[in-house]
């Protein structure tokens, strides 16, 4: 993993650095002085930073092969990263392979500013490529005229291109959605799979008429509820859209000239209206034949997951090849479990109009930067996206469950759960998923469609309202109109060992306490993102704010008490085992080695004034609620906690409006050393 020498601003009066003792032979060994740049004072090396590091930086945890050549990735959460970064550096063992966690809580944003605010990653896996295809140019190699481009199948390229036809990006595998169902249910009342449109409503209809029920548990008291034939979930824009596009796909969507249309759509050059009407006609169909209605859009993923594996009060619902899974996590017990399958949407009642919606887990790009400095190294990274396009890489990437893949010859993984697909899936009746406002990765328009919906169903609104409304989101998107309140402005663009420093001068400041610990990593409760350079928008407050579980009743700004030890436990990687994760202070004064092994990561510790923490002596900490951990992992539970009333966005608002609106880079009190954590200090 890479890291950086971190920052002191402002070091001690004799304005000397620390020494180490003993390094691993073959290391290079760091003279630090100091000097000064951009108005902070910064260690400098008289000797370059091993491969791996980054300026007050940490990318990654784990050393790095020095004799290797280095390859920095993107990636984001949903990416194999273990898996890819396993097959590349055994394909290549030249290679170092270092895999960067690009943020959680908006990652298309996070995508577009980080690279273009960072030249310095060679290969970038994301879902949210096609969201910046309006400056792929810029960005990524055009793979275009590349002979492995043409291993994919044609269709599952249309997300890769730009307007002009060249090919940036890559599909990696696909997750499939269709019509997940209880196979015991069916089993036990003699319920068969459907293969028409006509066949699918009668067994809706079937099923909602037999008047099963069974007894569902809430809060310790039972109930007898009646099973429902199907229950979708349709309070997110995504899951509005796959049953959307699927069923309309016939009508507005299939072929030469519908294709036409989306892309002028796409392009702000026709409307909606004078097209789209069958697609309305079509969802009102589907709410009239029972297989959607107004209350599925109040309705959670988790909620209608519980009742399909748990409760058994639903035969089927809408979900990717995942419910196999999912079906065991839910239901541990073997014995009390459902079987489950899959089968498709059938749109009507041809023999061909069966279909899975596809969305792509992750596509690949080059970043052109990198290839157009290194003609060696471009070669390099073409070679690496050869082999990830070949049929046997492509098996792995798609084995244990099934995930299709994209590139032609790969064998399809069926089982007893998925052999209603296998013949809709070797026709490729694939709908690959797609947005309306061109380069969009947010969804504006599909957002639109979903929050009328439920009007156009009740007659509440007629289909020219509910499609003109459609068509001012995507007018909006393409005009850039201002939908976001600027709060302030950041100076620059930020590391995200800085972002992280920041949060924790804040959380100090908002409660007083003189010791904050943040959480960065890409679970929940830490700090995920970066602060980029400009306006500080909402969208920069919910690519820095902490992730916080749904199930987490009372949570945001906490202070309690800790002792010494645990401050230094925290720090030193105990309980912080995953990728990524670590634990920075504000408030003191830390040496940290990245590369070592969790647990042994914190090489000194000492309050500001250069007083040693007392490992037996209780400090006053600031931290966000649920985001600490004891050694084995769990939540640690502070002593004499307060969490502060407010929300953290109140708090940080409050916080930036009293330093004037201006987000400066923070004196970094971390100094990270770059050893491999088998030198002695």
């Amino acid at each position: 993993m890479l890291h950086e020498i971190s920052t002191q601003d402002n070091p001690p009066a004799n304005g000397k650095a620390r020494k180490h003792k003993r390094m691993l032979a073959g290391l290079l060994a760091f003279f630090l002085v100091c000097f000064c740049f951009e108005g902070c004072t910064i260690f400098k090396t008289e000797q370059p930073l091993p491969k791996g590091a980054a300026k007050n930086e940490i990318l990654t945890m784990t050393a790095v092969d020095q004799s290797k050549t280095l390859i920095t990735a993107y990636y984001e959460y949903g990416v194999p990263y273990q898996e890819l970064e396993a097959m590349i550096e055994a394909a290549f063992p030249e290679v170092d392979l270092v895999m960067v966690h690009l943020g959680v809580n908006d990652a298309a944003y996070a995508l577009r500013q980080g690279l273009q605010n960072n030249a310095e990653i060679d290969l970038v896996f994301s879902k949210n490529l096609p969201s910046v295809s309006d400056i792929a140019g810029e960005l990524f190699v055009d793979l275009s005229s590349q002979e492995f481009a043409g291993n994919y199948f044609s269709s599952a390229l249309n997300n890769c291109a730009d307007r002009e036809g060249r090919l940036y990006c890559l599909p990696g595998p696909s997750d499939v959605y269709g019509v997940v169902y209880d196979r015991t249910l069916f089993q036990e009342n003699g319920w068969e799979v459907p293969h028409s449109y006509s066949e699918f409503v009668a067994l809706i209809d079937e099923i909602n008429r037999a008047g099963l029920t069974v007894s569902e548990s809430t809060d310790g008291a039972s109930q007898t509820v009646e099973v429902k034939a199907i229950q979708p979930a349709l309070m997110y824009a995504d899951a509005f859209q796959i049953v959307f596009n699927t069923f309309a796909y016939p009508a507005v969507y299939s072929g030469a000239a519908n294709q036409q249309w989306l892309m002028d759509y796409q392009d702000g050059r026709c409307s909606m209206i004078g097209h789209m009407e069958p697609a309305a006609e079509r969802l009102k169909a589907l709410a009239q034949d029972g297989v959607i209605s107004a209350e599925d859009f109040e309705v959670r993923p988790r909620w209608r997951s519980e009742m399909l594996y748990t409760a058994h009060s639903t035969a089927m619902i809408f979900e990717n090849q995942n419910a196999y899974s999912h079906n065991m996590d839910y239901v541990e017990d073997a014995e009390k479990r459902h079987e489950v399958g899959i089968f498709p949407f059938w749109t009507s009642d041809a023999p061909d109009s069966d279909y899975l919606y596809a969305i792509t887990s992750y596509y690949m790009a080059i970043n052109r930067a990198v290839a157009e400095q290194s003609e060696e190294k471009g070669r390099l990274l073409l070679e690496i996206l050869y082999f990830l396009s070949q049929p046997d890489a492509q098996k792995r990437l798609v084995s244990g469950g099934m995930r299709i893949s994209n590139v032609q010859g790969v064998p399809i993984a069926i089982n007893d759960f998925s052999r209603e697909v296998q013949k809709t899936i070797e026709e490729q009746h694939i709908i690959h998923n797609f947005f309306l406002a061109g380069t969009d990765g947010v969804g504006v328009v599909e957002w639109a469609l979903r929050d009328n919906a439920a009007l156009l169903l009740e007659g509440k609104m007629n289909t020219e309202e509910w499609l003109r409304a459609a068509d001012e989101a995507r007018d909006d998107f393409l005009q850039g109109t201002p939908t976001q309140k600027t709060y302030g402005v950041a100076e620059r663009t930020f590391t995200k060992l800085e972002t992280v420093q920041l949060m924790g001068d804040m959380y100090r400041e908002a409660t007083g306490a003189p010791i904050a610990l943040v959480f960065s990593g890409y679970g929940s409760d830490g700090v995920t993102g970066r602060i980029y350079s400009g306006a500080i928008t909402e969208e920069t407050l919910n690519d820095i704010s902490p992730i916080v579980p749904t199930s987490q009743d009372e949570c945001g700004i906490a202070c309690g008490m800790l002792s010494g030890r645990q401050i230094m436990d925290i720090l030193s990687g105990l309980g912080y085992a995953q990728s990524h994760e670590y634990v920075l202070a504000s408030g003191l004064q830390v040496r940290f080695a990245p590369w070592h092994a969790p647990g042994e990561r914190l090489l000194g510790c000492s309050l500001m004034d250069g007083t040693a923490l007392d490992p037996a002596k209780m400090y006053l900490v600031a931290y966000f609620s649920g985001s600490l951990k004891n050694a084995q992992g769990d939540a640690l539970i502070v002593s004499d906690e307060k969490i502060l009333p407010e929300c953290w966005e109140e708090i940080f608002l409050d916080w930036l409006e009293q330093h004037d609106g201006i987000l400066h880079v923070p004196e970094i009190t971390t100094e990270l050393i770059w050893t491999t954590g088998l030198d002695e200090e």
